[in-house]
């Protein structure tokens, strides 16, 4: 195992832009600082120190290179595709877990590993970058680091142990907000690429929320003071007010306000809605406090335990949620860019008038024609010029464009019978704009300009 990190290490170095001189300092260090590990002869009293201390000082020098090449700060919000992608996660946080003092610590640093994998995955699909090459990417990293907290809940010294129970709950509390909050945006944002993994991260939850359940009834909670539990229950207020502000308010006239983050109770899953998990969490609060009243700390801790999850859950999907609204709406803004052509109408050569539209978004849209207006200059445009028009639009009733791309038409106009020769007058086309998943964007219009010639 060791021998295969360095080697992917040495890869890594070899290429991503370091200097010559960076990364001859940082191999040397790196193989003798790591490869010393495996020479001790026979484990001391001090062994376990001297290996923190070891591998403390790897990492230590680890991030004062990074910080004194831009490295490591400069990865630290990078995206798959991104440069400097591969040596946050093969370099940054590999030293990171491996320098860890224990297994539970490593199993932490593994969880919040995958938690940003998903966040990734999120954040380009928000985009509008998420390619399948990503996503095999993401799904291989999280796939490694779900086996590393499985291995670690494997131990004798663990499994079946409050560690383990604090293990379980925090990837729960970590990926299970995440995960669904992939999977409404993955709908909601007609994103039409299968998202593999999510069904790996559905399995592994379904397991995770099984064993803590078994464990909850078998494993002793810690013993608890007041103070602890009374810190916990202030906690737990704050958030329980912070998703009070998620659920719609009703105004005078009887209709919901629907603030952006109240939208997130109608895509919760229905035994799960922002009001049964507030209610829930109330519920959790009264009873861990009637516990209290009578100095059962220990069962109020382990009611309070629960509300927490519950709550932490609850805020991170609905903010998770809230930014796929936004980039919702944003997309939702027309991206069209329309031709304003002008025209001369002549009765013995009638020319064509050729119009555009660029569709400039990252989504098809599909146009349908509702109108052809008068531009009221001259108001030379007859009723039987507008049926013509009309006719002649028929072919443009319906338009779909795909994701940038240019559409082209054609109008041949025979004068109008009365307009004088250069009268001018403008003639707007109206289409309504539809985004990908059928939601109405606004109407787009075409002016054209026409000048008759007799």
């Amino acid at each position: 195992m060791k021998h295969n990190f360095i080697t992917q290490l040495k890869k890594d170095f070899d290429a991503w832009g370091l200097t010559p001189l960076e990364k001859a300092s940082l191999k040397k260090t790196l193989f003798e600082r790591i490869g010393a590990s495996s020479s001790t002869p026979t484990p001391s009293p001090y062994h376990r120190i001297m290996i923190f201390s070891m591998r403390a000082s790897v990492f230590g020098l680890m991030m004062m290179l990074g910080a004194g090449g831009g490295l490591t700060y400069a990865s630290q919000n990078t995206l798959p595709g991104d440069r400097l992608y591969g040596f946050k996660v093969h370099v940054v946080e590999e030293i990171k877990e491996h320098v860890q003092p224990s297994p539970e610590a490593r199993a932490r640093i593994a969880i919040e590993r995958a938690t940003e994998r998903l966040d990734e995955a999120h954040a380009l699909l928000l985009k509008e970058e998420l390619t399948p090459e990503h996503i095999e990417k993401i799904h291989e990293l999280i796939t490694e680091n779900i086996a590393t907290t499985r291995t670690v809940l494997a131990r004798h010294d663990i499994t079946r142990t409050e560690k383990a129970l604090d293990i379980y709950m925090r990837i729960e509390t970590r990926l299970r907000p995440r995960h669904e909050a992939l999977r409404h945006a993955q709908a909601s944002l007609d994103f039409g690429t299968e998202i593999a993994l999510l069904d790996d991260v559905a399995q592994h939850l379904d397991y995770v929320i099984a064993m803590q359940q078994d464990l909850i009834e078998i494993v002793p909670v810690r013993i608890a003071d007041a103070s602890i539990v009374q810190n916990k229950v202030s906690t737990i207020k704050e958030n329980l007010a912070r998703i009070e502000s998620l659920i719609p308010t009703s105004t005078e006239g009887g209709e919901q306000e629907t603030p952006a983050l109240a939208m997130m109770s109608t895509v919760f899953s229905s035994e799960s809605t922002t009001q049964d998990t507030r209610d829930t969490i109330q519920s959790l609060i009264t009873s861990a406090e009637e516990k209290i009243a009578n100095a059962e700390f220990d069962a109020a801790l382990k009611l309070l335990r629960e509300a927490e999850k519950q709550s932490e859950v609850t805020i991170t999907r609905a903010s998770m949620q809230e930014q796929t609204i936004r980039a919702r709406e944003l997309r939702k803004i027309s991206s069209a860019v329309l031709a304003t052509p002008s025209a001369t109408i002549h009765p013995e050569r009638p020319e064509p008038i050729v119009f555009s539209i660029s569709h400039n978004g990252e989504r098809a849209r599909t146009y349908e024609l509702i109108d052809v207006r008068a531009g009221g200059i001259s108001s030379d445009i007859n009723e039987d010029t507008f049926s013509r028009i009309r006719e002649q639009l028929t072919h443009y009733q319906y338009i779909s464009i795909p994701a940038q791309t240019t559409f082209e038409g054609t109008l041949t106009l025979t004068p109008f019978e009365n307009m004088s020769s250069g009268a001018t007058d403008i003639i707007y086309i109206v289409w309504q704009e539809f985004a990908s998943d059928g939601s109405f964007i606004g109407e787009v219009i075409l002016p054209i300009t026409l000048e008759a010639h007799n």
